[in-house]
């Protein structure tokens, strides 16, 4: 499919818009909730049946809580910044009286009894969830050939969605809603959002509770958001950081003019070529950040592959410990590739778990220094646009260094936009990482480089 403009999309269908401009005309009596919420609902009912996306909808309860929004709203009681809006979540997260199934026959599909502690914070902003979203198992598997594919890309759908959050970013991509919550443990998030042509944002680790979402690796999990804009994306971390984080008020460097750049250029060089046209935009979005006033430097680093073998083997070791368990007792229940990723993966990176978590604290301590001279680190989110579906193999990625892995390592706040597509309208994503805890100057850079470019606004037609 070739791509379109926002305003090309669909003129009139406010499904179409992000989640900041329906806030701000929710908020100024310019939309009505309950037109939004219909609005997504048609559009999830027109597109969902080919794309997968949902796995849950509460249309009842969606409908509901839209019509007491619009109550609210012409009594002239105060609302929250979300009030009004639609979003889905990762089937991973608990949403109070809808099933948590993690993408497993192991899972009971019972309703929960209570919200994880992000959903209760959209709620109290006022946001309406509308269902759940697709996931890969446990947040960790991958196609199986028995069982249909956790949302289809609808940019080409031979090509691939990117990682566990696929359901979360093809919603936001196709317009199924404006926003949607995801989780991250080595680019979940980004992988996702840079082959469906979104904005997701991973922040740094902590920042956003964890309470009520299934684990894959404690200490590399991290939830997020997919967006349309960095702007949506700040609008949200908003509201779901901690009370602490949310109150700081430390001064930062404007994202503009003396942005520091860092091009970690060891990890684009012969151990990870580049495909040529995500080359050529990755250049041309250096050029764009250049012509904003960013000063841009080459910084040396260990190599990625360090990162990623540190990342999976921890990651691998920390999800066995949590599921290996249920996987021995009950076989039968959870796909091939699974069991195959956390039973055969390790043996595969060459690297024990001890070993990575030695390795870690010295690879983050090399980013920190690399932060002492930059503001900021960029690379292509990807090396490539969205692979083709049938060229995937279940341990194929542990091959190849994954270019998100070094921020779930580290706790970094990192974030991927769209920045071109290729001949055949596929999206190349920008990813750009900061300092821990540096999430506002993060996207305030991302916002910097969307005001002055329309990439994010491009729609899979």
């Amino acid at each position: 499919m070739t791509g379109m403009t926002a305003a090309e999309a669909d003129d009139d269908n406010v499904a179409d818009l992000g989640l900041a401009e329906s806030a701000r005309r929710i908020a100024a009596g310019a939309l009505d909730p309950v037109e939004l919420i219909d609005a997504c609902l048609a559009r999830i009912g027109a597109r969902d049946p080919e794309l997968g996306a949902f796995v849950h909808l509460d249309e009842g309860a969606a409908r509901q809580a839209a019509m007491a929004a619009r109550q609210r709203l012409r009594s002239g009681a105060p609302v929250g910044p979300l009030h009004g809006i639609a979003i889905g979540i990762k089937d991973i997260i608990d949403v109070q009286g809808q099933p948590t199934r993690s993408g497993s026959l192991a899972r009971s599909g019972l309703a929960v009894a209570r919200d994880a502690v992000v959903c209760a914070r959209l709620r109290a902003a006022g946001a309406i969830i509308v269902g759940k979203l697709a996931t890969y198992e446990l947040a960790y598997g991958t196609i199986e050939p028995d069982r249909p594919l956790p949302g289809v890309n609808p940019w080409n759908p031979r090509r691939w969605t990117g990682a566990s959050s696929s359901g979360s970013a093809v919603a936001v991509a196709a317009g199924l809603v404006p926003a949607a919550l995801g989780t991250d443990s080595a680019g979940s998030i980004r992988g996702p959002a840079s082959f469906c042509g979104v904005t997701g944002f991973k922040p740094s680790y902590g920042r956003i509770p964890l309470d009520g979402i299934e684990p894959l690796a404690p200490s590399l999990d991290h939830c997020g958001v997919f967006t349309r804009s960095a702007e949506d994306a700040a609008l949200l971390f908003a509201v779901l950081a901690d009370p602490a984080v949310a109150a700081e008020r430390r001064l930062e460097p404007d994202p503009g003019a003396g942005l520091r750049i860092g091009l970690p250029m060891p990890w684009l060089g012969a151990t990870l070529p580049l495909d040529r046209e995500t080359h050529s935009a990755f250049a041309r979005a250096i050029g764009q950040f250049e012509t904003l006033g960013a000063s841009v430097q080459e910084v040396t680093l260990p190599p990625l592959g360090d990162y990623h073998a540190a990342c999976f083997a921890i990651l691998m070791d920390e999800a066995l410990a949590i599921h290996g368990g249920e996987l021995d007792a009950r076989p039968g229940l959870f796909g091939a590739t699974l069991k195959s990723r956390l039973h055969d993966g390790p043996a595969r990176l060459g690297v024990t778990a001890a070993a990575a978590r030695a390795m870690r604290a010295a690879l983050g301590g090399a980013l920190d220094r690399a932060f002492d001279r930059v503001d900021v680190l960029i690379t292509p989110t990807s090396p490539g646009p969205a692979p083709d579906l049938s060229s995937l193999s279940t341990l194929g990625f542990l091959d190849h260094p994954q270019l998100t892995a070094p921020a779930n390592l580290a706790g970094l706040p990192a974030v991927s936009l769209p920045c071109g597509l290729t001949g055949n309208g596929l999206p190349i994503g920008l990813q750009i990482m900061a300092r821990r805890g540096g999430d506002r100057l993060l996207l305030r850079a991302a916002g910097r480089i969307q005001a002055a470019t329309d990439w994010h606004d491009a729609r899979p037609s």
